[in-house]
């Protein structure tokens, strides 16, 4: 019975760590998606602001 258990046991302790293993790669996989998002947002924020500095330094 011991050995039932222990398998029981192992197997559970396999598909947990696999599940936290996705879990921690969706987690990065995430965290990459923002980071881009907010590299695309900050980029266009600056083009904006360049534009609107040289169109009042400009006179336009």
């Amino acid at each position: 019975m011991k050995y039932l258990d222990d398998l029981i046991v192992a197997i559970a302790t396999y598909i947990l760590r696999g599940v936290l293993a996705v879990g921690a790669g969706a987690v990065y996989v995430q965290f990459l998606a923002l980071l881009f998002l907010a590299s695309m947002f900050g980029t266009v924020s600056f083009s904006v602001l360049l534009v609107a500095a040289f169109n009042a330094l400009s006179g336009a």
